[in-house]
């Protein structure tokens, strides 16, 4: 069992339009990996190009601060029309939480005071029909 702190924000999605990502791939990974620590979830319908551009999963991580003294990743997960959805599930769960979940360990394991911390990201969207990675 693992240590998994996680804040869910899932408001309805627009008409024509579905989520990319379900919370439980997420989830059943992390806890495979037996993952401590705070996450949260947004998922999020942003103003951008839906048919030709879509973003699937951005996630931060966040250091400890004067007002929170451990460190978080906050991951933003978005939308595809809805006739899409099937393709972009495939591509979110079976390729992008894989990477993301790496990108998190691998970070997480650094050492507190690596400069390599700070300003991480983990980006994954799918633009003209090609799936984007940038890390």
């Amino acid at each position: 069992m693992s240590n998994l702190m996680l804040d869910i924000s899932r408001p309805k999605s627009p008409k024509g339009f579905s989520y990319v990502m379900k919370t439980s791939w997420l989830t059943e990974k992390l806890d495979a990996i037996a993952f401590a620590g705070e996450v949260s979830l947004h998922y999020y319908f942003p103003q951008l190009d839906n048919i030709t551009r879509c973003m699937l999963i951005h996630a931060e991580y966040w250091l400890p601060n004067a007002n929170v003294d451990h460190d978080r990743f906050y991951i933003t997960s978005g939308v595809s029309q809805s006739h899409k959805r099937k393709e972009l599930e495939g591509i979110v769960k079976d390729v992008v939480i894989p990477l993301l979940i790496n990108w998190m360990v691998e970070v997480k394991n650094l050492p507190d005071n690596s400069p390599k911390k700070i300003g991480r990201c983990f980006i994954a969207d799918y633009i003209n029909d090609e799936l984007i990675i940038k890390t």
